[in-house]
């Protein structure tokens, strides 16, 4: 069974906060690349950029917990651009995980059944 922990957000962002969420957003890949276990980080807007969705792939719960300590720089600034923030969380993600999650109320969806592929002869899990 995999042991990887990836989320989507749904972010809604304000017109006028578009600069600084795209600012934050910068600054937060930037970070995220210094992660080894952080496997995908994928931002995607709408055509009039008023909405986010955002893809976060961990090889495990240890890797999520190192990537959400390093969000802590930039959670003021996040949240301060955003309108709305909607999560769904897949894996089997750790108590402790689940417990950093929860101030956006994620919906957790566990995994149950699948497979995983390899790329370039890795195992991406």
């Amino acid at each position: 069974m995999s042991k990887a922990v990836h989320w989507l957000l749904k972010i809604e962002i304000a017109p006028d906060n578009l600069s600084s969420f795209k600012t934050v957003m910068d600054e937060m890949i930037l970070s995220a690349q210094g992660e080894p276990d952080t496997l995908a980080y994928e931002w995607c807007f709408n055509e009039n950029e008023t909405f986010c969705g955002l893809y976060e792939r961990f090889r495990d719960s240890a890797a999520a917990k190192l990537h959400l300590t390093n969000f802590g720089q930039f959670a003021e600034r996040f949240v301060g651009a955003c309108t709305s923030i909607d999560m769904i969380v897949l894996g089997n993600p750790n108590d402790e995980v689940k417990s950093m999650l929860s101030g956006l109320s994620p919906i957790i969806v566990e995994f149950q059944a699948g497979f995983e592929r390899c790329i370039n002869n890795t195992l991406v899990s």
